[in-house]
């Protein structure tokens, strides 16, 4: 219910939020993105209840591809010393305490 897609308009360099929408399910936004023109619905931000399954990789494909991982991994990737990936925080991206 905290999860939400932003309907955006860009002019030049500026980019204009014009609303919220809420992420009720994947079908729903799909829907969403075939009412609007390429590019004007990205994501916002998606919150998960705190019960949820605490997987080591999750990704998104109806708003953006993202592809996020958990601590966990990002530490044993790095143990390992594997390369050819670059890792960034995601502040999009949260589980309720």
């Amino acid at each position: 219910e905290k999860s939400y897609g932003e309907v955006i308009s860009s002019k030049t360099t500026e980019i204009t939020i014009e609303k919220k929408i809420p992420i009720l399910s994947r079908e729903q936004i799909l829907s969403e993105k075939r009412k609007r023109k390429l590019g004007s619905l990205r994501l916002g931000k998606i919150v998960m209840k705190k019960g949820f399954p605490n997987y080591d990789l999750y990704q998104t494909n109806c708003l953006g591809h993202h592809t996020i991982i958990s601590e966990n991994l990002k530490n044993a990737l790095l143990e390992e010393g594997l390369t050819g990936f670059e890792l960034k925080p995601f502040p999009k991206f949260s589980v309720e305490e």
